[in-house]
């Protein structure tokens, strides 16, 4: 009789998922440039669509640009992972004065999924991000910023019978 190298222990199939994308992160960095120049950040923006969560990283966390990342997609007991979606997050703010002469920001944030080239359904995933973009400045009234983020599908209807 066969079996799978795991069983049907779910439990077993997420450990070894988070021990392999814990040994990713011990694999050496991107080279660094060669002068010592501070390293240019970028927010993660992540989210979760479904009963499930993020490992390893989590949203609004700030990461180097020229470092690989590792995160892992676990669903909720009962329920599948779907696959990442790549998105394009959007921040706008907005300064305005008020008649006391106070400065106050509102910032509004527009996450748009990219529909993916090619579906990536596993729940590993291994990314870098790219520095965010200024796209509108308006000295004192509005800037509109471009970054990228990830979001994880999870399935809404329960496998438990």
């Amino acid at each position: 009789m066969m079996t799978a190298p795991f069983g049907n222990n779910l439990s077993h199939v997420k450990t070894t998922l988070i021990v392999l994308a814990l040994l990713t992160l011990l694999l050496p960095a991107s080279a660094q440039t060669q002068n010592s120049r501070r390293p240019v950040l970028a927010r993660l923006s992540v989210s979760v669509n479904g009963p499930g969560q993020i490992l390893l990283h989590h949203d609004g966390e700030m990461l180097d640009v020229s470092r690989r990342y590792v995160m892992v997609a676990v669903p909720d007991r009962g329920h599948t992972f779907l696959g990442w979606t790549p998105a394009n997050v959007f921040t706008f703010v907005n300064y305005t004065i008020d008649e006391s002469g106070g400065l106050t920001a509102t910032t509004n944030i527009v996450v748009s999924p990219v529909p993916p080239v090619r579906p990536n359904r596993v729940p590993v995933l291994n990314f870098g991000l790219e520095p965010e973009n200024t796209i509108f400045f308006e000295p004192g009234e509005t800037i509109i910023t471009r970054s990228t983020g990830w979001i994880a599908n999870f399935s809404t209807a329960s496998h438990l019978f």
